[in-house]
């Protein structure tokens, strides 16, 4: 298995430290990772729901890079069960490879579930629907900067809250590979003609406000595309992708939880 996270280099501890305050010491942010435990209870849902909708692994690509229909062909729920034995056993180096390859490497399980919905396999909502149980990575990965979060605060320290919301990653056709350029903080909050069938996550970042009780997130989600797929939880997390063309328009709240102070911002992305 290939390894790419073996260290953490100075650059991230760079931008970590240049990334912990907006104005004052007051307002230090950390990088949002989740935890393990969150990582294996996602691949039993992912596993489940691939299970329940018989998805299927495409392992063979056609000239075009679209999933060949008549090469090899497994169940899906096989190469999540081999990264979730990696997560049990504390091999989260290869699990996080098998899962996101940032590193723009082909196969990862984003990819399958990606091919799948090309091969006609599943629908765009059902796809969509699996993607958004994949949860951010546990680990520190070198090539990948997570969505940030205040740190927690002994008291309320939030007058002038703001939202920014973060491309937090995205995956192309027609491999359904990582592609980094995209990630990161959009101009005006705007992105313009993206390839169709490019898949985005979205995290919404509450700034200059920690608050002891915590962020309460809504968001709403619009789109004129008339093929597309998408899944807006409650919470600062919504994934997309349209296979027409079209624009969605995503809004997400924050409401801190000590004053009632709220924040929005809104992120337009047309195919």
């Amino acid at each position: 298995m290939k390894k790419i996270f073996s260290f953490v280099p100075i650059l991230m501890i760079i931008l970590l430290i240049g990334s912990c305050s907006t104005k004052e010491e007051e307002f230090l942010m950390d990088y949002r990772y989740s935890t393990v435990e969150e990582l294996a209870a996602a691949l039993i849902k992912i596993d489940s729901l691939c299970q329940a909708h018989e998805v299927m692994a495409y392992m063979d690509t056609l000239p075009n890079g679209l999933p060949d229909p008549e090469g090899e062909v497994v169940p899906l729920t096989l190469r999540i069960g081999y990264i979730y034995e990696l997560v049990m056993n504390e091999q989260l180096i290869e699990a996080v490879y098998d899962i996101y390859r940032f590193d723009t490497e082909p196969f990862s399980l984003i990819s399958f579930l990606m091919k799948a919905q090309m091969a006609g396999n599943i629908s765009p909502a059902v796809m969509a629907q699996i993607l958004m149980h994949i949860p951010l990575p546990p680990i520190v990965v070198p090539i990948f900067i997570p969505p940030l979060q205040p740190r927690p605060a002994p008291v309320c320290l939030c007058d002038n809250p703001r939202v920014k919301i973060r491309v937090t990653w995205a995956y192309g056709p027609s491999c359904g590979n990582n592609s980094p350029q995209t990630s990161g903080y959009a101009a005006n909050n705007t992105l313009s003609n993206m390839k169709t069938g490019t898949w985005f996550r979205l995290d919404a970042e509450m700034h200059d406000c920690r608050c002891p009780g915590g962020i309460t997130w809504t968001n709403t989600v619009t789109t004129t595309s008339t093929s597309y797929g998408y899944s807006a939880p409650p919470g600062p997390s919504v994934g997309l992708t349209s296979y027409s063309s079209g624009e969605f328009t995503v809004t997400f709240k924050g409401v801190c939880a000590c004053n009632g102070k709220e924040a929005t911002a809104t992120f337009k992305i047309t195919f």
